[in-house]
């Protein structure tokens, strides 16, 4: 999943979201990289945490949270 088009994608489902960054895993046997952001309309975060995933491209992935603050990681390396 190209990363600009995630952004995209997690814009389109959750408008609040801000403050995007990458985290990239080299280290594991395929490569991935969760993106981080910030959602900071308290109604808008729980609301993107009871769907729980999003469909980016053919994938489905889970949104986790961040307990930092309200922040939520949409991880490439979850499979379900």
């Amino acid at each position: 999943i190209n990363q600009d088009i995630a952004r995209q994608q997690i814009l389109k489902t959750i408008p609040v979201a801000v403050g995007f960054s990458s985290i990239l895993y080299h280290y594991r046997q395929r490569a991935t990289y969760d993106i981080r952001f910030t959602v900071h309309s308290l109604e808008q975060y729980q609301t993107a945490l009871e769907l729980g995933r999003l469909s980016i491209g053919q994938h489905c992935l889970p949104l986790t949270t961040f307990l930092t603050g309200y922040q939520l990681t949409y991880s490439t390396a979850c499979w379900k």
